[in-house]
């Protein structure tokens, strides 16, 4: 487990999650992007500058409610969205995919 502190630990969870969702789907962050966009609904919507935010360790990390919306989508958005949420609120919510649960591990030690 690493030794940060909370803050730091859920934007360098986040940073890792985002950059390894972006590695195995094998696309441009502006497709990534389009692509989260898309499952969201119309009123909702996420930027290529909020991506840009969820990679840059310095900056901020997805707002429960982004994460929430994302945690309802299907496919790999919907296990994104999850998985943000476990990072956030590591008491609360369970990592939905095995990048999530090798990134929750890795940050937050294994789950009971």
């Amino acid at each position: 487990m690493k030794e940060l502190s909370w803050t730091s630990t859920k934007k360098r969870a986040t940073y890792e999650l985002v950059n390894e969702y972006l590695r195995v789907q094998g696309v441009t962050q502006m497709k990534f992007t389009a692509i989260i966009s898309a499952a969201l609904p119309s009123e909702v919507g996420v930027s290529r500058q909020t991506i840009s935010n969820w990679l840059n360790i310095d900056s901020h990390t997805p707002s429960h409610g982004m994460a929430f919306y994302m945690s309802q989508a299907d496919g790999w958005v919907g296990d994104l969205g999850q998985d943000l949420l476990s990072l956030l609120s590591p008491q609360r919510h369970k990592p939905a995919s095995e990048i999530g649960k090798k990134i929750y591990d890795e940050f937050y030690g294994e789950r009971k």
